[in-house]
């Protein structure tokens, strides 16, 4: 009786090391995905403030968005709601696996900064669409840059996590 006790628990162990390899590798490939989705986030919070720079950093364009040209409105807007939206977009990324909860807290930092700076741009347009000159719009120039520092760190911590 005791051989066939020893039998089984051999077996139950040999069975539960090989769920341990099945659930590693579910681990390791969520880890992956969140990787991915993180890279994504990134790319796409760069984009929108790039295109902000763009579309903010020539007299001339800030000329035709106080004019109201709706080209430009719907390429300042589409960038704004992007950034609006970077914190909904982390979260939707679930928790950090082992290694990136930093990233995912620097990930939130640079939300919390690229969302102030983009209310402070929709801000600035309305002033400078009511006549109120383009001043406003600096003021997201300290909340951007920020957001970029942290995208920065999010990037490094991506890096080495890997």
């Amino acid at each position: 009786m005791n051989l066939r006790r020893i039998a089984v628990a051999a077996i139950v162990l040999v069975l539960a090391g090989c769920g341990n390899g099945v659930a590693k590798k579910r681990e390791e490939a969520a880890a992956a995905q969140w990787r991915t989705g993180l890279a994504r986030w990134d790319t796409s919070m760069t984009r929108a403030i790039d295109e902000l720079s763009a579309l903010l950093g020539v007299a001339t364009s800030l000329h035709r968005i106080q004019h109201g040209d709706p080209k430009l409105i719907t390429r300042l807007t589409a960038s704004e709601t992007t950034l609006l939206g970077c914190t909904k977009t982390v979260k939707a990324l679930g928790l950090a696996p082992a290694g990136l909860a930093q990233a995912r807290m620097d990930a939130l930092l640079a939300c919390t900064n690229l969302e102030q700076g983009a209310m402070l741009v929709r801000d600035g347009v309305r002033r400078l669409q009511i006549g109120l000159g383009s001043e406003a719009l600096g003021e997201s120039s300290e909340p951007l840059g920020s957001g970029q520092d942290a995208l920065q760190r999010v990037r490094l911590e991506l890096r080495q996590a890997d």
